[in-house]
């Protein structure tokens, strides 16, 4: 584990406290599982980039492996 300093709101801080005893675990604990469970939430799913080409160029995922050597160097689709 890597030890980090922050500063936060001292009512931030309060509501941390309320919550860990709460739960009879340290703070330290609630805070990894709150941001974790924040960054998991922020996640965004990536894009298929060979799907928007073909979208773009109106052909289906399936035709774009055929041709897309068309797509990206030819300025004109047939």
């Amino acid at each position: 584990m890597k030890r980090t300093q922050f500063y936060i709101p001292e009512g931030l801080y309060h509501q941390l406290e309320i919550e860990a005893k709460a739960e009879k675990r340290a703070i330290a604990d609630l805070v990894r599982e709150l941001l974790n469970s924040a960054l998991k939430q922020r996640k965004k799913p990536r894009k298929n980039i060979f799907a928007d080409f073909a979208k773009m160029a109106g052909i289906g995922p399936k035709n774009l492996s055929v041709n897309y050597k068309q797509f990206l160097f030819e300025t004109k689709l047939k």
